[in-house]
């Protein structure tokens, strides 16, 4: 008991002195590959759940948590902000279409190499 008191003391001077809790967060890769649920013979807008996929990434956009996005070669790559590996993973979990096996993710913190590349 007296450690949550202590943490919940943290968390509201921190919100008293101004810290936003978000300054903590970091830039996550989402690298995008098709899975084992993937039909070749369809177009993207046609696989099983691309929908929810879609919708997914349209939330995290609107909730200003894409820092960046877009695909090449056979991938597509998301960052995004989150405090850790956990949450961004945890921001996948409305998105169907993994779940089904239409696309798999692989989930990793990113490192800048050039600063002033990606600015938040």
């Amino acid at each position: 008991m007296r450690l949550l008191l202590l943490l919940l003391a943290l968390i509201l001077s921190g919100l008293l002195i101004g810290a936003s809790p978000q300054s903590q967060d970091r830039t996550i890769a989402l690298v995008f590959t098709t899975g084992p649920g993937w039909d070749a013979s369809k177009t993207p807008n046609a696989q099983a759940q691309f929908g929810s996929h879609s919708n997914n990434l349209r939330r995290l956009r609107v909730a200003g948590v894409i820092v960046a996005g877009g695909r090449f070669a056979q991938y597509g790559l998301i960052l995004v902000r989150a405090p850790g590996v956990d949450s961004a993973r945890a921001m996948l979990v409305p998105d169907s279409s993994i779940v089904v096996g239409t696309f798999k993710v692989d989930v990793s913190p990113w490192s800048t190499i050039y600063e002033g590349t990606i600015t938040r």
